[in-house]
């Protein structure tokens, strides 16, 4: 983060009361000099989870999310539609590694 200036959190919680917030404020309290932009995160909505694969679509964080928002940091266009492109198998359902827990 000193380096570049800039920090990205990445939360698989929600973004109310949540870690990346913590990680966030404590950056900005030891590292404000080095900021050269705002700390942005990117978790998921304060709402409860959709258990429709329609609604869920947009709900998760993906690559292209990541992609798009680092992008934007940077104030350069990324085109993340390619990550998206490349995915074989529904967008929520995991990858044919996924063996599970169930």
């Amino acid at each position: 983060m000193r380096r570049t200036g800039r920090l990205l959190v990445l939360d698989t919680g929600v973004v109310a009361g949540s870690v990346s917030g913590e990680i966030i404020t404590s950056v900005i309290e030891t590292c404000w000099e080095s900021l050269k932009a705002a700390p942005q995160r990117l978790a998921m909505p304060d709402g409860p989870e959709p258990t429709s694969p329609a609604l869920t679509k947009d709900f998760y964080v993906r690559a292209e999310h990541i992609v798009a928002k680092v992008g934007a940091m940077l104030g350069r266009d990324f085109d993340a539609s390619v990550l998206a492109g490349q995915r074989t198998y529904p967008h929520d359902v995991p990858g044919d590694w996924f063996s599970g827990p169930f």
